[in-house]
């Protein structure tokens, strides 16, 4: 479960990441623009089937809050490829009809032990429907076989616009040559192995419950990776609340970070009495 969790996050985000930085031709890539996508099963009709944004109870999973991640208006992304097939570029993607300027990138690429291996900050404009290469990623040494990416995108009052978290790896996806029209399956998967011996932490959440939302505030006070925390809203019997539309979900916090999550009833109904947040995840100990 753990790992289709990762999978189903990182499947739908580099899709609609891939449209994104492709869309306007106006990147710097050669080639065509991308004029469109299409996604198949968006949700479903069946509960026992799992390929969806979100299921039969209206519960949104890893690839709901991934494509909104993907999606955001003005958003800063990895592209694995690289520019023109090099190494791994960031770029900003605007989907917004105004400029905007004053815009930092901030670029690290961290070892899985978390040792910082690349920093920069990059002076950004995102013009109004565009995507804009940031920086194209040097060959960086002595990269462990499992890395991570930590991008963020502020104003010129320092505000966070759009944060992004990737892994991956130095034994990359491989490609077959030969592909149908919709599908091209891979030759090698990358090693990502090293995911699994992240230990459990446990993060701290403060949780306000209002009279038709829930702020949760997440922390994370250990010296580790919280990978993918989920939270939901419990009732005093331990049921999930449905549904119930959050702000950002399956988010990842470093050693020391925090970050407050809202979560809004259906038609800003009131909350059941007793509700509760609940917090899981990849390498979490459930609270």
């Amino acid at each position: 479960m753990r790992k289709a969790m990762v999978m189903d996050y990182e499947g739908w985000r580099v899709q609609h990441e891939a449209y994104e930085i492709n869309k306007t031709g106006t990147n710097g890539r050669t080639g065509d623009a991308s004029i469109g996508m299409i996604d198949w099963m968006f949700n479903k009709g069946w509960f026992s089937l799992h390929w969806q944004l979100f299921d039969w109870f209206y519960r949104p999973g890893p690839a709901y809050f991934a494509t909104k991640k993907a999606d955001e208006i003005t958003h800063i992304a990895w592209d694995y490829g690289g520019l023109n097939g090099g190494p791994g570029s960031v770029f900003v993607t605007n989907d917004d009809y105004t400029t905007h300027s004053g815009l930092t990138a901030t670029v690290d690429v961290l070892n899985f032990n978390l040792a910082n291996m690349y920093h920069n900050l990059f002076a950004v404009t995102a013009a109004p429907a565009s995507s804009t290469a940031v920086v194209t990623l040097p060959t960086i040494a002595n990269l462990s076989t499992t890395y991570f990416i930590n991008l963020k995108l502020t104003d010129s009052s320092n505000n966070v616009v759009s944060q992004n978290f990737y892994w991956y790896s130095t034994t990359p996806d491989a490609v077959r040559n030969s592909c149908k029209w919709y599908f091209c399956a891979a030759s090698k998967s990358a090693n990502m192995t090293s995911l699994a011996t992240l230990p459990m932490i446990t993060v701290a959440h403060a949780d306000v419950i209002g009279t038709t939302s829930v702020n949760t505030t997440l922390t994370n006070s250990s010296s580790s990776l919280a990978f993918l925390i989920r939270a939901r809203v419990l009732d005093s019997a331990g049921n999930e609340v449905l549904p119930v539309w959050w702000s950002d979900n399956y988010v990842t916090l470093l050693p020391g970070q925090s970050r407050t999550l809202t979560a809004t009833y259906f038609n800003n109904a009131a909350p059941p009495s007793g509700a509760t947040v609940h917090l899981d995840g990849f390498n979490l100990n459930p609270n």
